[in-house]
């Protein structure tokens, strides 16, 4: 039992490892070669787990073997068009100037229907709407539709604001984020600041609290379902 176990531990750490050496993915968006590493990495740990007779070791290095050759091929696809083109997607244009490419639909294998389906998705119900349909690498369809129905823009209408940045939790569950903390160019002395200003002695006390680059703070105490909102609270 206790063999099982010890087996079943290590192959864990060792398939995480394996996959973070990979790169930040999702599931969706893995690329071919991506595809067939994560598959074979997931056998080999399933043989290194359930047969005892496999040295734990001898099932455990070609899943670093194999991770390190995908790294290495994901270098090379960078570096070098032919390795782009044998084992790289591209993306696949199905409508151009709202006429639909039926060619590039079969080549995908993607059905009419399927098309207006994932249309719908992106909040598009009308064709003659859309001015390109591209079908990215992941598989997933980008839409760009016509310019006169796309939303005015505050630059279309002359309207100047603010550049807030992004929002940062720099709190959660009563603790303090360190990472985001610095990325929105605060300290945790003007975090303590703030939470004073409204009230909260501790942050032990907020279950979340955000703050963007321009200093926009909004606090949600732990068992609160409303938030506490302060406006600009000094960008210095």
């Amino acid at each position: 039992m206790f063999t099982i176990f010890f087996r079943t531990a290590i192959a864990y750490i060792v398939v995480i490892f394996a996959i973070k050496l990979m790169g930040k993915r999702e599931i969706g968006e893995l690329q071919l070669p991506e595809l067939v590493t994560m598959l074979l990495i997931s056998e080999l740990a399933a043989y290194a787990v359930a047969d005892d007779n496999i040295p734990l070791l001898y099932a455990l290095i070609p899943v670093v073997v194999l991770a390190a050759l995908e790294v290495v091929v994901s270098f090379l696809v960078t570096k070098f068009n032919i390795m782009r083109r044998l084992v790289g997607e591209t993306a696949s244009i199905l409508i151009e100037h709202g006429v639909i490419r039926q060619a590039e639909l079969s080549k995908v294998r993607l059905a009419a229907d399927e098309l207006f389906s994932q249309l719908r998705l992106k909040d598009v119900f009308d064709l003659s709407k859309v001015d390109y349909a591209i079908m990215e690498p992941s598989g997933k369809i980008s839409v760009l539709l016509r310019a006169a129905e796309l939303p005015p823009s505050c630059a279309d209408m002359s309207i100047v604001k603010e550049e807030t940045g992004v929002c940062f939790p720099v709190v959660v569950n009563g603790g303090f984020n360190q990472g985001y903390i610095r990325a929105a160019g605060r300290t945790p002395e003007w975090v303590r600041e703030q939470l004073n200003l409204h009230g909260i002695l501790a942050e032990q006390q907020v279950y979340i609290m955000t703050c963007d680059c321009a200093g926009n703070v909004t606090i949600i105490t732990k068992d609160e379902e409303t938030s506490k909102s302060a406006g600009v609270a000094g960008a210095s």
